[in-house]
């Protein structure tokens, strides 16, 4: 299966592991999302929202916005399956997953002798 996974940064690494190592895929590309995502984002400071009576909580720091990679890889199909609960909790929820027929390989090493 091609598999498109976004996520946070922060957990790129790991992912990439997890799905070169426990999962038996391939890793094709890792792409930044945040530059592809700046360009067509609307300003929110351009909008005009009410203030809102119940929000009495103001923080000095500014907000951290997170920077999202797409990874592209293989993996076998039977390992897709469950990915996405391995997904949920690495990433806090803060992932999307989307996966496609690519193609039929033959079945070799380790993986063979299982079955």
């Amino acid at each position: 299966m091609l598999v498109h996974i976004s996520c946070p940064e922060t957990t790129a690494g790991q992912i990439q592991h997890d799905i070169s190592s426990g999962a038996g895929g391939h890793v094709l590309e890792v792409s930044d999302r945040s530059a592809e995502s700046s360009a067509s984002a609307i300003d929110v400071g351009s909008i005009y929202a009410p203030p809102d009576p119940y929000d009495s909580v103001t923080s000095l720091r500014e907000k951290k916005s997170t920077r999202m990679v797409e990874i592209v890889a293989k993996v076998p199909f039977k390992e897709v399956l469950d990915f996405d609960q391995h997904l949920r909790s690495k990433t806090g929820g803060r992932h999307s997953m989307t996966m496609a027929f690519d193609s039929l390989d033959r079945v070799v090493g380790q993986r063979e002798k299982t079955l």
